[in-house]
């Protein structure tokens, strides 16, 4: 019974080293984070200082990151500001005030969000019209080259009339030749009229043809 109590014991004491030893490792990791954070956001302050508002943002965006302190939203608008990024600008300070409504510049940073929105609704106006203009472009583009191709596209040709020298020839080739059939025309018929007295009738014809075979 002894042994049994005994190790009980053991267990219950090594399961309470293990949750202490948890326990500082991760209070030792948040400290790292905090460290690194707070690192981070002094660094922030001296680019902000130094002009380089491009570092500071970035710099300020990881150490929020890290430690989500919503004090850093501030500074994160406030940089992006200065870079006429307003987006960013908006959602930063946007989210200042969600996190902190009560705050001492909190209706300082409201009047700069309705300006942000009247900024950031102008700029997707543009936007849109810009594209449109581009779209506008594009088809004036597409229908010039579709007229460009039917003006490039050859004509059927024309059957063109015979010179008018061939044609008085051919006229008078017809004429000719008509004379010639009426000349000989009348030729034959003359020898017919003369001679029909010597020739047979059909019938004769015919009588002596059967006789003959």
């Amino acid at each position: 019974m002894l042994e049994i109590v005994k190790s009980q014991l053991l267990g219950v004491a090594c399961l309470a080293c293990a949750f202490v030893c948890t326990a500082s490792a991760t209070a030792f990791a948040q400290t790292d984070r905090d460290e690194e954070a707070r690192r981070l956001f002094e660094a922030g302050n001296v680019a902000f200082a130094d002009g380089t508002f491009e570092a500071a943002l970035s710099l300020w965006q990881r150490s929020y990151e890290l430690s989500e302190r919503p004090q850093l939203l501030y500074n994160i608008g406030t940089a992006a500001d200065r870079l006429r990024r307003n987006e960013v600008a908006l959602e930063a300070f946007r989210g200042y005030l969600g996190a902190l409504p009560d705050a001492s510049n909190a209706s300082e940073v409201r009047r700069r969000v309705e300006v942000l929105e009247a900024e950031v609704a102008r700029d997707q106006q543009l936007q849109q019209l810009q594209q449109q203009q581009q779209q506008q472009q594009q088809q004036q583009t597409q229908t010039q080259d579709s007229r460009n191709v039917q003006q490039d596209v050859p004509p059927p040709e024309e059957i063109l009339a015979p010179p008018p020298e061939e044609t008085s020839r051919g006229w008078i080739g017809g004429v000719v030749a008509g004379a010639v059939v009426v000349v000989a025309t009348a030729i034959i018929l003359g020898v017919v009229l003369s001679g029909g007295e010597d020739l047979p009738r059909n019938d004769v014809v015919i009588q002596t043809l059967g006789s003959g075979r």
